[in-house]
């Protein structure tokens, strides 16, 4: 779905400009809405999906609050954060079947507008500013390792 396609691809990611059209799918909103329709009325709780599924949604206050993908080996595969507005918001996290961070997305009302990539050795390998409305990305500069956050 929808980390699951950016991980196995993420190394490969094409520049988001205008003349390439295709690397703009993650500026689209529908990109992000990945939770089917829910039932009126959910109590507070998680529920899987399909039965015994790969799928589990946190509901809070009758909305979902938090997605979760995973893996055949039940490791979570994604994680995605949702807003009142049921679009996902903050960082999202794709990680390998190990468990090992591979990829970071942040989310602003359903457009994602920064990518992280991590290598297996969990160090940061690509760090970009999306900006969907001038179709760019900006990469960010690296900082030193004994750089202090």
């Amino acid at each position: 779905m929808l980390l699951a396609g950016c991980a196995a691809s993420v190394r490969n990611l094409p520049a988001l400009t205008a003349e390439n059209e295709e690397s703009l799918w993650m500026c689209e909103k529908q990109h992000a809405r990945i939770l089917p329709p829910l039932p009126e009325g959910l109590p507070d709780g998680k529920y899987r999906w399909p039965p015994r599924g790969d799928r589990q949604v946190v509901i809070k206050n009758g909305r979902p609050l938090q997605l979760e993908i995973f893996h055949p080996n039940g490791r979570v595969r994604t994680r995605h954060s949702y807003n009142a507005q049921g679009e996902i918001e903050g960082w999202s996290h794709g990680y390998l079947s190990d468990g090992t961070l591979r990829l970071r997305l942040l989310y602003r009302n359903g457009i994602v507008t920064r990518l992280q990539a991590y290598n297996r050795a969990g160090r940061l390998e690509k760090d970009e500013i999306i900006d969907c409305a001038a179709r760019t990305k900006t990469p960010v500069a690296a900082e030193p390792d004994n750089a202090k956050p």
